[in-house]
């Protein structure tokens, strides 16, 4: 497969987790922050399925990898920074699904 929609994809991604270039030495780490942002906001690349139609999946490991040496803008996080930037995903998540269990309750509330 192309990997051509790959280095927007994981450009725009820098900016979220917090890590702007791909090395030799991080490349796993970014696949890991990838995975993480995915848990946490269902995000996916979307690629061409070879029938006209874009489909959504996860980066792999070896497209990071194939990746070393790009560089972006994105501002670098911490772990700590990182760890914060998850749990508030995480938590607006959970309100929105709150809020929307509430809203659907049987009988109302």
């Amino acid at each position: 497969m192309s990997t051509n929609v790959f280095p927007h994809a994981l450009t725009n991604g820098a900016w979220f987790i917090g890590i702007p270039d791909i090395t030799e030495e991080n490349y796993e780490e970014v696949y890991m922050r990838y995975e993480m942002a995915r848990f946490a906001t269902e995000a996916v690349v979307s690629v061409p399925d070879g029938n006209g139609n874009l489909v959504g999946r996860k980066i792999t490991l070896e497209e990071v990898k194939a990746h070393i040496g790009l560089q972006t803008g994105a501002h670098s996080l911490t772990d700590a920074e990182w760890n914060d930037r998850l749990v508030e995903h995480l938590s607006d998540r959970a309100k929105r699904s709150l809020r929307w269990a509430k809203e659907n309750a049987e009988g109302g509330e």
